[in-house]
């Protein structure tokens, strides 16, 4: 191999091609030689596309936010629900008991004895001070 001025070598001794990096072939994929700057292209525009396509959700949720919010209460009440009933099931209630109301039994709501001791002296406070409102 004789180097001229027009070809040049890296430190190992290939022969690097000439011209701006971006010319430069970085794979090929079925016959089609690609470089840098369309790949740069290529993914520049994808990134847009992601981009756009973010904004445009932001804004159907914004547009959107009044039923969002009705649709997260529906699902939080439905899960509060299937907790209670879960909680029910699982100390011996019946879990298809309906609401136990303001003030339920504390022995429905726990087995422990503290528990079921703080709970009633809480509803009795709650009770003796919506009272003295009246």
């Amino acid at each position: 191999m004789i180097v001229t001025p027009t070809n040049k070598t890296n430190w190992d001794g290939q022969i690097v091609s000439e011209g701006p990096w971006y010319d430069k072939e970085l794979f090929t994929i079925w016959g089609l030689k690609f470089t840098a700057k369309e790949v740069g292209g290529i993914s520049g525009g994808v990134i847009a596309a992601i981009v756009i396509g973010v904004v445009i959700c932001c804004y159907c949720s914004w547009r959107k936010r009044e039923a969002i919010v009705d649709g997260v209460r529906r699902a939080s009440t439905f899960v509060a629900a299937v907790g209670t009933a879960i909680r029910r099931s699982i100390i011996g209630g019946d879990p298809n008991e309906g609401e136990a109301g303001p003030n339920p039994s504390p022995r429905v709501l726990t087995r422990d004895p503290n528990q079921r001791n703080f709970l009633r002296d809480m509803f009795n406070f709650h009770d003796e001070a919506s009272d003295v409102k009246d």
